[in-house]
């Protein structure tokens, strides 16, 4: 150990007479001076933009984030990582999917879901589920068997029921019983034509050849609901109908009640006799009838008109029904309408 530090000694001393012994030049301390400051311009350049870039980097960690570190709404702080940042990754389930039946909710209608043929029923987050509320069904005058809908609504099911229009749930006989109340039954059938709403049409034939279209309506919203007749006409037989009655004004009392129509007829072919009546709707009798002959004098459109006195005064609406017959006395055309009301 002595001896090391005997040869550390000689070095020092060695050392310090050699650089005793060097002499700098004269501008060598102006040289050191000049490459220090280079070196000082150089760093400054490199490290301003890098100090702005740190503080622009601060700036955009603090707002990012700020959220996490104030309160929310209610007043409780927001926990760090709840937005934006998450502490943790999200809890997946190894179970696999399964895609059974399903039920939908009452009152619900099922969503169809992501996957093909999927039906997913709507969550129902009511505690209890509402009942359906009834369907109101808007009323109308009708022609037969009773004035409006609404008293079919209140009087049908009984008919029904007690044998007085015991076909009132099936269309198509309604519509035979109320064209045969004034013509007829000897030959009529019929047979739903289309849908018209708020109701449906049946065609009414007679051996084949069709009579008249009628519309009815069902007292209620439901499927074994009894049927009132609304009008009848030939619209949807005639490109153009070939018998017609025109808006009918209200019957006040006993006084005459105007009734004009239209009659329609090929070139050539021989005027008809128009039969009218009045009659309650229901009823088994008119109240008021007339034979009005229509006289074409070679045009295929004539207006026809009539006036019928009634018996009595109506106790609500009637109906006037129009019907012309061939010559085998058999019903040819037939249509009805309201009075005004």
């Amino acid at each position: 150990m002595t001896g090391d530090r005997e040869l550390e000694a000689l070095l020092r001393q060695a050392l310090a007479e050699q650089a005793a012994r060097v002499e700098p030049a004269g501008d060598g301390l102006t040289r050191i001076r000049e490459r220090t400051r280079r070196r000082r311009g150089l760093w400054s350049r490199w490290s301003v933009p890098a100090l702005a870039l740190a503080g622009a980097a601060a700036v955009i960690l603090g707002v990012t984030l700020l959220p996490s570190l104030l309160p929310r709404e209610d007043g409780s702080p927001t926990q760090p990582g709840a937005q934006g940042v998450s502490s943790a990754p999200a809890p997946t389930s190894s179970a696999p999917a399964t895609v059974g039946p399903t039920t939908p909710s009452p009152g619900r209608s099922p969503t169809v879901g992501p996957g093909p043929g999927t039906v997913t029923p709507p969550r129902n987050t009511s505690p209890t589920a509402s009942p359906t509320a009834p369907v109101e069904i808007q009323d109308r005058q009708t022609v037969w068997p009773y004035a409006t809908r609404r008293e079919g609504a209140t009087r049908a099911d009984q008919d029904v029921r007690t044998g007085r229009y015991p076909n009132l749930r099936d269309p198509a006989l309604t519509a035979v019983d109320f064209v045969a109340s004034f013509v007829g039954r000897d030959g009529l059938t019929a047979s739903r034509l289309d849908a018209y709403p708020p109701g449906l049409r049946m065609l009414v034939s007679r051996d084949g050849r069709p009579v008249s279209t009628v519309f009815l309506v069902r007292v209620r919203a439901a499927d074994d609901a009894p049927y009132v007749v609304v009008s009848a006409s030939r619209d949807a037989i005639d490109p153009q109908p070939s018998l017609a009655v025109l808006e009918l004004p209200p019957a006040v009392g006993t006084a005459g009640l105007p009734v004009t129509g239209t009659v329609r007829r090929d070139a050539g072919a021989a005027g008809p006799t128009v039969t009218v009546q009045l009659r309650e709707p229901g009823g088994t009798g008119p109240l008021a009838r007339a034979a009005v002959p229509v006289v074409l004098d070679g045009q295929p459109v004539r207006v026809w008109s009539t006036t019928l006195s009634p018996a009595r005064a109506l106790t609500s609406t009637g109906v006037v029904a129009a019907w012309t017959v061939g010559a085998d006395g058999k019903v040819l055309e037939f249509v009805a309408a309201p009075t005004g009301s």
